[in-house]
């Protein structure tokens, strides 16, 4: 994790004198106006599954984030099981690197939808 000096820390529009360092985690850099994350509100991220029988993978997009080059991506909750054992917290990561599309909720098919609900 790559750390530089900053003043504050920006998140949902507002200045917080959260924190002294920024820092840069999977591709998105914390720090003074550095990123800007916003609150993504009723959009997902849709993937298609593993076989062309599987159902599609929804995830609830938290926030978009914008990376150092100025892209912005979606920013989903990851904490499960797994990182409960190892005493992990919740944490905001990229969506997946596979192709997929964001998707506000009232363009969800069906079966998108059931899949929403069942993370």
């Amino acid at each position: 994790m790559e750390r530089r000096p900053g003043a504050a820390v920006l998140c949902s529009r507002r200045t917080h004198p959260v924190a002294f360092l920024s820092s840069v985690v999977n591709g998105l850099s914390y720090g003074a106006a550095q990123v800007l994350t916003t609150p993504a509100t009723d959009w997902y991220f849709v993937h298609k599954g593993a076989s062309d029988s599987a159902p599609p993978v929804v995830y609830q997009v938290a926030a978009w984030g914008q990376k150092e080059n100025g892209e912005v991506v979606g920013l989903v909750g990851a904490f499960g099981a797994d990182q409960a054992k190892e005493g992990k917290a919740p944490h905001l990561v990229t969506v997946p690197p596979v192709a997929g599309s964001y998707l506000h909720r009232e363009q969800l098919t069906g079966d998108e939808v059931l899949q929403a609900k069942k993370r």
